[in-house]
């Protein structure tokens, strides 16, 4: 994962970043092979970007799962070049397609984003401003957020 400047577009990093990890798989096939052990690291980096994104107002999903999705889609696309076909057209349709499932193009701060997109920002508001809550009630706020994000 690229490392997000200070006043970078979180969203052109994650794009960046997809295209970063397509470019390292094809210029090293024999060690991207080895280096699917690394998944769970590259979903907590990944997430730590979709939080500032969801922090902006702009993630329709919970971090965690946006990042789950984006990394298997991005290691599939990876793989699949790697086996045949080198164009690379159809993985940049491929990471647009998925960025737009989970990123809106505008900020939706807590208003009219819907209940989901509102709990998702606020639970991203949540790990940085902890709002004076004890241990308990985050816990308890996080868990109600969680399940407010995912209803549909």
């Amino acid at each position: 994962m690229l490392a997000l400047a200070p006043d970078a577009d979180p969203v052109a990093t994650l794009r960046a970043s997809w295209d970063h990890h397509v470019r390292f798989g094809l210029a090293n096939p024999n060690h991207y092979a080895l280096t699917s052990t690394l998944i769970p690291t590259a979903e907590k980096l990944l997430t730590a970007l979709l939080n500032e994104i969801a922090r902006q107002g702009r993630l329709r999903t919970a971090p965690e799962l946006a990042a789950k999705q984006l990394v298997a889609a991005n290691v599939g696309a990876t793989l699949s070049l790697l086996a045949g076909d080198r164009d690379s057209g159809w993985s940049d349709q491929l990471r647009d397609t998925l960025t737009g499932a989970v990123v809106t193009d505008t900020a939706q701060p807590l208003a009219g984003g819907g209940l989901a997109a509102m709990a998702v920002g606020f639970l991203a508001a949540l790990d940085v401003e902890p709002g004076g809550f004890t241990a308990g009630e985050r816990t308890l706020l996080r868990e109600w957020l969680h399940r407010a994000a995912s209803a549909r």
